[in-house]
């Protein structure tokens, strides 16, 4: 899909080699698609590790060790 855009937008006459300036848009588009995602990805994993942390601490909060039996 990044691919399919940043060819979109970098070649607008096709031919049978690509321009200087062709290869360097291309080379940058990839670049920020690349970057954007391992930006979301980054920020995805904090949330869901965020997420698991609470859930978890809430959970123990919940636990009556005293009343537990291990029979």
């Amino acid at each position: 899909e990044a691919s399919d855009k940043c060819l979109q937008k970098c070649i607008t006459s096709p031919g049978t080699a690509l321009t200087g300036g062709e290869k360097q848009c291309l080379q940058r588009c990839m670049e920020r698609y690349i970057e954007t995602w391992e930006t979301v990805q980054r920020t995805l994993m904090q949330r869901l590790q965020s997420e698991m942390g609470s859930n978890s601490s809430s959970s123990m909060l919940g636990t009556d060790f005293n009343t537990t039996s291990f029979s």
